[in-house]
């Protein structure tokens, strides 16, 4: 059951921001420009500049003598993992909006750049996590019989690393895939915000979905740390998507007055 929940995850974190994209082409005309805008947005604000200045980081303070367990590193941990990724990709996506993606000033055209950032984040960073656990459990005993050749804190390491894929509840993976619906649901919200920011040219409103994004991943890992529980994250950023579904209605109104002023001058021509 557990590798069947698995795939249900990896279909639905491939296939199915494709589905929403799809969807959301046809019912409200978004063009597929606007989605191909929010790929890049990504791809340039979190796997080009900020993953791997991360890693720079980690490797220049990895000889640090502080205790990982401290709470006092704990904190900083998470505050920097947490605020980085709202700092990268909240001004990525004003840079993007503001100096390439011209037309997206409406609704329609925010939210399917939404679907495009949240998107390609499913597919690549989820998508080849969940592969990568198949293999682990596809490939677990074959994997086990060749841990000789590795050193043997290195054996330790992957023998845990199976074990604890192989216990997991069968649900665990429907607990991803439904954490990924909040994650978009979120970069759809924020992407609506930047239109706003740009359109009314108020920077303070992008740093606005900075804090908003870092305060979501920062609930993530506070009732990681608290809770220990998988479960009760998603419950917790759950309650915290309403704030998001909400800023997706009061955003709507504003847009839209936008969407019908672009649509008039297009007749006009």
């Amino acid at each position: 059951m557990l590798l069947l929940f698995f795939l249900v995850e990896l279909v639905g974190v491939v296939l199915g921001p494709l589905a929403v994209a799809f969807w959301w082409r046809r019912r409200s005309g978004a063009t597929w420009q606007a989605w191909f805008f929010g790929v890049a947005t990504f791809t340039v604000s979190q796997l080009i500049l900020r993953l791997p200045l991360l890693t720079l980081l980690t490797m220049a303070l990895r000889d640090v003598d502080v205790s990982p367990s401290s709470p006092a590193v704990w904190a900083f941990n998470a505050v920097v993992l947490s605020f980085s990724a709202g700092l990268f990709e909240e001004w990525g996506r004003w840079f993007f909006l503001k100096y390439l993606a011209k037309r997206v000033r409406d609704f329609r055209e925010g939210v399917m750049f939404g679907l495009g950032h949240g998107g390609i984040e499913a597919i690549v960073l989820v998508g080849l996590n969940v592969l990568g656990t198949l293999v682990l459990l596809l490939m677990g005993d074959t994997i086990l019989a060749q841990l000789s050749a590795l050193a043997p804190q290195d054996a330790d390491a992957v023998r845990q690393q199976i074990e604890a894929v192989r216990t997991l509840p069968a649900w665990a993976p429907l607990l991803g895939l439904w954490e990924r619906v909040l994650a978009m649901t979120l970069h759809v919200a924020l992407t609506l915000l930047v239109v706003h920011a740009v359109r009314q040219q108020r920077r303070a409103l992008v740093w606005l979905a900075v804090g908003w994004h870092g305060l979501f991943n920062l609930l993530a890992l506070a009732v990681l740390r608290l809770t220990e529980s998988t479960l009760a994250v998603e419950v917790a950023l759950t309650i915290a998507t309403l704030a998001s579904v909400w800023g997706i209605g009061r955003l709507r109104g504003v847009l839209t007055a936008g969407q019908m002023t672009i649509d008039s001058a297009e007749s006009a021509c």
